[in-house]
């Protein structure tokens, strides 16, 4: 999630907040249940989001050291072959 997705989000999902707690602070009876239900549900919401973001920026940073050390082995592979082929005597054709 970039950063102005993730204002975007938060500021949705407070306005959503908003209008609940105007509504809930209205109301009565069943409908303030009603209300703090859906005031629960998105709080569950909000946090499975989150979950899945922190899930996300994890194996995101996994998958960067990993490519990381792929670029590091690969380096040395160069560096080793450039030494064989540096101290190897016998005859080679021209492309290698």
């Amino acid at each position: 999630m970039t950063i102005v997705q993730k204002q975007v989000y938060e500021s949705n999902f407070n306005m959503i907040g908003y209008f609940l707690k105007e509504a809930y602070e209205k109301s009565t009876g069943a409908k303030k249940k009603q209300i703090a239900n859906l005031i629960g549900n998105i709080n569950q919401m909000y946090l499975y989001t989150n979950m899945l973001e922190t899930e996300n920026h994890i194996l995101q940073s996994r998958e960067d050291e990993v490519n990381n050390e792929k670029i590091k082995w690969a380096e040395r592979a160069k560096v080793a072959e450039q030494v064989i082929f540096k101290n190897d005597k016998t005859i080679r054709p021209k492309e290698l």
